[in-house]
């Protein structure tokens, strides 16, 4: 991926029975599998839509914006659990690799020394003369 690219990351899952109250967590690790982002579908007001979930096929899609990356290798895990049944979690399931475009044609050695480089907004001003 290049670091101004979205990462969709999609979960396909099937519930056998009804289940309530299924959460469902993306995790961005690193090689030790230190978790480095988590974001939950219950983080949307929308996916309490599906608070409870009957039997069926589902795919939940966890859309990661662009220019938040450094230059590094990444893992995905992934967990599904619920209160009342159980819990599942996928450790390492996909790697990828961030390649970092720099922000207005300006590229840094430090990029490739950090997890997370977001464009981050930034202004100056002249408080004396």
């Amino acid at each position: 991926f290049f670091s101004d690219e979205p990462i969709d990351i999609a979960v396909t899952y099937q519930c056998l029975c009804p289940v309530p109250d299924l959460w469902i967590a993306v995790q961005i690790v690193d090689e030790d599998n230190q978790p480095l982002l988590i974001s939950n579908n219950v983080d949307e007001k929308k996916e309490f839509e599906f608070y409870k979930r009957e039997a069926g096929i589902y795919r939940s899609l966890c859309r990661i914006e662009g220019d938040l990356l450094g230059e590094k290798q990444f893992y995905i895990s992934v967990q599904l659990s619920s209160a009342t049944t159980e819990r599942l979690r996928l450790n390492k399931i996909l790697k990828f690799a961030v390649q970092f475009k720099g922000y207005n044609n300006i590229h840094d050695d430090l990029t490739k020394s950090v997890y997370f480089r977001p464009h981050c907004k930034w202004e100056t001003r002249l408080i004396q003369k």
